[in-house]
């Protein structure tokens, strides 16, 4: 399956190609587990899970030029997003055998902290002290979040509002659409 093949399953019109060397190889191991009849990641009890069975991703190949600091899967189990200290975020398709980078989210200034993935966009958080607001079907950055004192932390979505913390000791809500604190 070609990258723009991957790109279509999973729902995105990329233009960007990633690179294909790679230093790091990073390997992500799911556990099934079955809730309500969705299929859930994360650590699954004994009357949730098949024993021994792997969801989604194995590993992950061509992956970052530094260490790999934050993850966050879509909501339909599609995308994983990764941050790295190379200051990069990228994304992977998790439809195919073999996890493949469909996009790669440059712009930060430092390493990426936080990542997270709302709807069809990709919000990181950096040491850069921003949060960008990245378009998943074209991976440009649509806005910077500007106001913190120092490296971001966390960060967390609604939908409606972003909310992130930072070592600068403060706590901040931002409108999603808007970026206004």
């Amino acid at each position: 399956m070609t990258k723009s093949q991957i790109a279509t399953t999973a729902g995105l019109n990329l233009k960007k190609k990633p690179p294909t060397s790679s230093t790091y190889k990073v390997q992500i191991h799911f556990k099934t587990c079955k809730k309500e009849g969705l299929n859930k990641m994360g650590n699954c009890n004994s009357d949730g899970a098949a024993k021994g069975q792997n969801f989604l991703i194995e590993e992950i190949h061509d992956a970052h030029t530094a260490g790999i600091n934050c993850t966050a899967l879509s909501e339909d189990g599609s995308i994983l997003a990764t941050g790295s200290e190379d200051k990069t975020a990228r994304l992977w398709s998790t439809k195919t055998p073999q996890c493949e980078c469909i996009g790669i989210l440059k712009g930060h200034e430092d390493y990426i902290n936080a990542v997270l993935i709302e709807d069809t966009f990709v919000l990181t958080g950096s040491a850069d002290k921003t949060i960008r607001k990245w378009d998943m079907n074209t991976c440009d950055c649509v806005f910077v979040f500007r106001g913190h004192n120092s490296l971001i932390n966390r960060i967390i979505c609604t939908g409606d509002f972003v909310f992130s913390s930072s070592y600068d000791r403060t706590a901040r809500c931002w409108d999603f659409d808007t970026g206004k604190i």
